[in-house]
């Protein structure tokens, strides 16, 4: 078995070259791919709680702040920068991180803002961070487990989805 710990675009592209079987990709997923979501969650702006002004943000009223965002691979990141498009603006990106921690730290220490999962905003301390709800547009991160839906799968594949559906049908 292997475990590639990537963003999602890297992970899309490894099962198309059939050095995966099955992996997490965000949705939506191409046709080519037969997926089980697994979590959707909303994107929360997250500040230091002594910036929170707000009950919610609109994504236009980001458009001067200074963005820190997930690494290069990961698709959230042209989620998030086709949301701006449409809003009108390019986001102002000052740091890439593939680590939700370190993004926070870099978040406290006022380096910026940063759009992420409220799955991982719930895990960070309310007292030193505020988690604002994201409006106009809601942006959502929802994981797939994905596998390419025009090859027959491995009899360990079938059982591993198996494991998998039965574990997030709860």
């Amino acid at each position: 078995m292997t475990f590639l710990e990537q963003g999602s675009l890297a992970i899309e592209q490894s099962l198309r070259n059939n050095e995966l079987d099955a992996g997490q990709l965000l949705a939506p997923v191409h046709e080519d791919f037969d997926s089980i979501t697994l979590c959707d969650y909303p994107l929360v702006v997250l500040m230091p709680r002594t910036q929170a002004r707000h009950a919610a943000l609109s994504l236009k009223s980001l458009q001067h702040e200074p963005f820190i965002l997930f690494g290069s691979g990961f698709s959230l990141n042209e989620t998030i920068q086709t949301a701006c498009r449409s809003q009108g603006f390019t986001p102002n990106v000052v740091c890439r991180t593939g680590q939700w921690d370190l993004l926070a730290d870099m978040v406290a220490h006022h380096m910026g803002i940063a759009l992420l999962p409220e799955y991982y905003a719930r895990k960070i301390n309310p007292d030193t961070f505020a988690a604002v709800p994201l409006t106009e547009p809601e942006i959502r991160w929802q994981l797939t487990m994905a596998w390419k839906k025009h090859q027959r799968p491995t009899p360990a594949l079938r059982a591993w989805l198996d494991i998998v559906r039965e574990e997030f049908r709860k």
